[in-house]
């Protein structure tokens, strides 16, 4: 349903082994960065990692399995409409989270969940910039909350940026309209 699907691809890695190559659906946090500073055929990256985290507002707490880190890419990739906040800055800043309706009407009920905010493990506020649909049950990506990436690599974990060998990050690329993917895939393995 989102409206590049024709040009969205996710990296996959290859970690080959004495006996076997692996062959996985994550990537290192680095490698879409540097694939879109090193290659002109990478429009747009967005990084999505996967956590369980708790989340409080009063004496409510709930853990939320359905969270994902994002990038502040992620609705310039992505159609997942908003219902409330702005797609170019909700996930730009540390701290901001993404909520979807359910996850909104769960902690704020009828109130408009914009601007409020929720706490992270006990230890952080996070401020609600936006309330997305309901993610579709035929999408891959499925989340309640969606956290900007920033929080996980500037503030939380910034020793993850340039972990090239700690996989746990998946990475979709948005490439050009002329699409050239087989030319870039070509010069993947030296990179």
């Amino acid at each position: 349903f989102h409206t590049k699907a024709d040009r969205i691809y996710r990296l996959v890695t290859d970690i080959r082994t004495p006996t076997e190559t692996l062959q996985i659906s994550i990537t290192s946090g680095p490698m879409g960065t540097y694939l879109k500073k090193d290659f002109p055929e990478v429009e747009q990256v967005v990084r999505t990692y996967e956590r369980s985290v708790f989340l409080q507002r009063d004496e409510h707490q709930y853990q939320e399995d359905q969270t994902l880190f994002a990038d502040s890419s992620f609705f310039d990739v992505f159609d997942f409409p908003l219902l409330r906040g702005n797609s170019r800055t909700a996930l730009t800043d540390p701290f901001s989270v993404v909520l979807t309706q359910d996850a909104a009407k769960k902690y704020f009920g009828e109130q408009n969940a914009v601007g409020q905010s929720l706490r992270l493990e006990g230890a952080y506020d996070l401020t609600v910039t936006a309330v997305v649909s309901n993610v579709p049950s035929n999408s891959q990506i499925q989340f309640d909350i969606l956290i900007s990436m920033s929080t996980l690599l500037e503030k939380l974990d910034p020793d993850r940026r340039e972990e090239w060998g700690n996989f746990g990050f998946y990475t979709f690329l948005l490439l050009p309209a002329h699409n050239k993917a087989v030319m870039l895939e070509a010069k993947l393995p030296p990179f």
